[in-house]
């Protein structure tokens, strides 16, 4: 995943202000709930401000943690791509919506707060855009699954236990609430920005499979360059050797190894032009948009400030 970086300031700042407001609530006590939580619309303590505080409130530091890692995972590469005004707007809405799609279903009297449904909203247009990336749990981490499958399945355990009406103290129609507005926001708002057809962003499994073995075939399936790394580094300009990094196609990854882009370069072209779209080279493994390099049918650039970067660390 990206690493947080002074250009994703919004990311960063929901981040630190949740921090803080925790915080303070360890300070001040439960007086902070009883304002900023958000209540049951029935109850004389509800006030409108609470549609967007209850989302910097959070029970516990387990809860803090588990939604500030999720917003640091999948927050930058969305800001980045939609840019931070928009990306602000999207990730308050999505709380908004959860709330107002949680307030609709719930019967019982209650008091909500966590970002949970937010970042559920991030997640889902996230998915949306990278459906066949892999994605591994927390607690699994040398376990990889397909980006829409492990998010499908999460969202159909939300949805089971809040048809059962588990009390276990959680906002399920909430989190589906977020990710169903994430969903449709992404479809009907920002799709329309930058992303012209979310259908280019949806493909089938079976296309996703068919592009990683043609991307195997061209550039093959032995990914280790040998080289010798004192000689290498001493003509780092002329011998550009890139270990452990990521090709993408326009939105999914197909290809993960070690290049050697004086050999690479004509391999990659000729895989620009069967899978028909621009292909990138970086060392992400998650978000294509700090590329290293970018090319095309009939053209490569690369991006000096991100080689000088890793020059000593490849």
């Amino acid at each position: 995943m990206k690493i947080l970086n002074m250009n994703n300031k919004i990311t960063w700042s929901l981040i630190i202000v949740n921090i803080l407001v925790f915080s303070s609530t360890t300070i001040i006590g439960n007086s902070m709930y009883d304002k900023y939580a958000l209540h049951d619309i029935a109850s004389n303590m509800f006030e409108f401000h609470q549609l967007i505080t209850h989302m910097f409130l959070h029970n516990g530091f387990l809860h803090l943690l588990l939604n500030m890692f999720a917003l640091y995972q999948f927050g930058p590469p969305l800001e980045n791509l939609w840019g931070y005004k928009k990306f602000l707007i999207f990730y308050l809405v999505c709380g908004i919506g959860s709330m107002a799609f949680f307030m609709l279903l719930q019967s019982s009297p209650f008091i909500v707060v966590g970002a949970s449904g937010a970042i559920y909203g991030l997640v889902a247009a996230y998915i949306t855009m990278y459906p066949n990336q892999k994605l591994s749990i927390i607690f699994l981490p040398w376990w990889g699954f397909r980006a829409v499958s492990l998010f499908l399945f999460v969202i159909g355990i939300e949805l089971l236990l809040a048809i059962i009406g588990i009390n276990d103290g959680i906002a399920h129609w909430g989190h589906i609430g977020g990710a169903i507005t994430g969903f449709l926001l992404f479809i009907f708002w920002l799709k329309s920005r930058k992303i012209r057809f979310v259908e280019k962003y949806i493909f089938k499994k079976e296309d996703y499979i068919e592009a990683k073995s043609i991307a195997n075939k061209i550039l093959g399936y032995q990914t280790d360059v040998s080289f010798d790394k004192r000689a290498y580094l001493t003509v780092f300009k002329d011998r550009i050797i890139l270990i452990d990094v990521s090709v993408y196609t326009a939105s999914n990854m197909v290809w993960r190894g070690d290049l050697d882009m004086s050999e690479a370069v004509d391999k990659l072209k000729l895989l620009s032009e069967t899978l028909k779209s621009p292909i990138y080279v970086s060392k992400d493994v998650i978000y294509k948009r700090d590329y290293i390099y970018r090319v095309s049918s009939y053209s490569a650039s690369y991006q000096i400030s991100f080689l000088n970067k890793y020059r000593n660390k490849l």
